[in-house]
């Protein structure tokens, strides 16, 4: 397996970040870095006054929305009014949650999974990470999408939940470090398109002549901004299509105790917060 995804998908501390920088700045041969969303002034972009516990879901339903897009260009079938709607259209759920059997629901889970890992403080601070097998992404597209900031991506696709183009990004100003891992989905590529992985990694900064911190992640010299990190996924066959988020660090509060009893771990916030999802979750 190429090196640098193994330490990308095993990262969990401020050391494994420092670490991870490193591999990817010795690969890319250049330190140089791009502004999350290409925007000095990112720092008050991704400021929000919500709170960690509740803006880290954005991510949640982020996922919920690639599966559901892939599905939908799969099929050619876009005109849905809601993601309620685009689930029964797509996936067969009619009833919601409630109506369907056990199996029915991890059948569909197993592609949309939030885990609670371990970090430098792992009951107030633990790393969490997001991984689903849907659309994908390119290092080409990363900027422009997962890596962008109010682009609206989603602001005619009524089937799908996000349309502020802010939500997920804002789990960053609360992370010491968010991993992007990306591989389209081969039946998404274009023709010519070669089926890569990409690999970024956001985390906050600050130069002397700026009066705010800001948000950025390391590039190559290709292109007039250059690209995060890829390499053939040839080279990683067992990281299927999808896309992998980690928030190292992340000012989760007691979200990583593991008992669902507490009304703040990540059990009871899922289940208060995710109140009514198009799709079963896996935890």
């Amino acid at each position: 397996m190429n090196p640098i995804i193994k330490a990308a998908l095993a990262a969990r501390t401020r050391a494994d970040i420092d670490a991870l920088e490193a591999m990817i700045v010795e690969a890319l041969g250049i330190e140089r870095s791009r502004f999350l969303g290409d925007q000095e002034a990112n720092w008050s972009s991704i400021s929000s006054p919500a709170e960690a516990q509740s803006i880290v879901w954005e991510r949640f339903f982020n996922m919920i929305d690639t599966m559901i897009e892939l599905e939908a260009r799969r099929k050619g079938k876009f005109d849905f009014a809601s993601p309620a709607e685009a689930a029964a259209g797509l996936f067969g759920i009619t009833n919601g949650v409630g109506g369907m059997t056990g199996a029915e629901r991890a059948k569909i889970a197993q592609f949309c999974k939030v885990t609670v890992l371990d970090s430098d403080d792992s009951v107030r601070r633990p790393t969490i990470s997001f991984r689903d097998n849907g659309t994908g992404v390119t290092a080409a597209e990363m900027p422009d999408t997962i890596l962008s900031l109010q682009r609206s991506n989603k602001l005619r696709k009524p089937y799908t939940h996000g349309i502020f183009g802010k939500g997920g990004s804002s789990a960053c100003a609360f992370s010491d470090a968010t991993i992007i891992i990306g591989r389209k989905h081969p039946d998404l590529l274009a023709q010519g398109e070669p089926d890569e992985i990409a690999i970024a990694v956001v985390r906050e900064d600050d130069a002397a002549d700026m009066g705010l911190p800001f948000y950025r992640y390391l590039v190559g010299p290709d292109g007039p901004k250059g690209l995060p990190y890829s390499f053939p996924a040839s080279e990683a066959p067992k990281f299927e299509p999808g896309v992998y988020v980690a928030h190292v660090n992340y000012q989760a509060g007691k979200m990583g105790l593991q008992n669902w009893q507490n009304e703040e771990s990540i059990y009871a916030m899922a289940e208060t917060i995710i109140f009514a999802p198009t799709m079963p979750y896996h935890l």
